[in-house]
């Protein structure tokens, strides 16, 4: 009776190793989305930074940009 509980049988060591490692892998992933986040983050902010810099330097150097209009 109790050796064909559903708890009994959930409970058995294979299971819980099972279980154990899918909690690993699943923690596991998490910790390498985790990463490529703050990759991509890091990436998304030195952009910014380049693109900052860009448009101080067109700003701060019109005439040299721009022969043209500084006429």
């Amino acid at each position: 009776f109790l050796q064909n509980s559903p708890l009994i049988v959930s409970l058995q060591p294979s299971t819980v190793g099972k279980w154990r490692k899918r909690l690993l892998d699943i923690e596991g992933c998490r910790k390498s989305n985790l990463l490529e986040g703050l990759a991509l983050a890091r990436m998304q902010k030195q952009r910014r930074e380049l693109w900052r810099c860009s448009t101080l330097a067109h700003k701060n150097q019109p005439a040299k940009l721009h022969p043209v209009s500084s006429k």
